[in-house]
């Protein structure tokens, strides 16, 4: 098991990363072309009912 103690992991996130992410091989190309955009419609407003009888005889 591998101790992960709060000054080691403090010194990793100070590293520099040397490799860009196209030294992994990974295409970050985009792929999806956005060509709509809308609003999404308003809720309407809810009922205040008493208990959950009167709830029920509304459906």
């Amino acid at each position: 098991m591998i101790n992960a103690l709060l000054p080691n992991i403090m010194k990793a996130r100070k590293k520099p990363i040397a490799k860009a992410v196209a030294d992994y091989g990974v295409d970050v190309a985009a792929r999806l072309e956005v060509l709509n955009t809308a609003e999404s419609a308003g809720r309407k407003a809810g009922v205040k009912v008493k208990d959950v009888a009167e709830r029920c005889r509304r459906s």
